[in-house]
């Protein structure tokens, strides 16, 4: 990516500072690729996806939830969720009641987590930049 941030800047109008600042995210998204490449997602979060669905099923008691879905979220459990909390919501013996409402955005499962390269952009900044941003933007989606 580093590589490409310099090839886009070349000879362009993006101001020094900025063409700085596009190289250094280029070169630490680099490194956080590296860094996570050895990282197991499975082994990441507890409870894990069916202990949480357990809990659900046992003592969930919150009557009002969103549930967010990324389009391009290939680990997402959102929809089996979503089925235990209907059910704990409607059960005839531990029935709470209570609203879901279920959401789908565009992105990945580490989209709330990364920010928007994108703002504070203007349209001034030239197409270079914006190349730039898409190819910073596609590096870490692909995370």
């Amino acid at each position: 990516l580093e590589g490409a941030i310099d090839e886009y800047a070349a000879g362009t109008e993006i101001a020094a500072p900025f063409r700085a600042g596009l190289r250094e995210l280029g070169r630490l998204s680099g490194q956080l690729g590296t860094a996570l490449a050895g990282v197991a997602l499975a082994d990441d979060f507890t409870p894990g996806p069916e202990e949480t669905l357990e809990r659900v099923r046992r003592a969930y008691d919150v009557s009002s939830n969103l549930l967010v879905r990324f389009s391009a979220d290939t680990i997402c459990e959102s929809e089996a969720l979503a089925r235990e909390l209907r059910a704990r919501f409607t059960a005839p013996d531990t029935g709470i009641g209570g609203r879901l409402s279920y959401k789908r955005l565009r992105g990945t499962h580490v989209t709330p987590n990364t920010p928007d390269l994108r703002a504070g952009v203007g349209a001034d900044a030239g197409p270079a930049a914006a190349q730039a941003l898409d190819a910073a933007v596609a590096e870490l989606d692909a995370l």
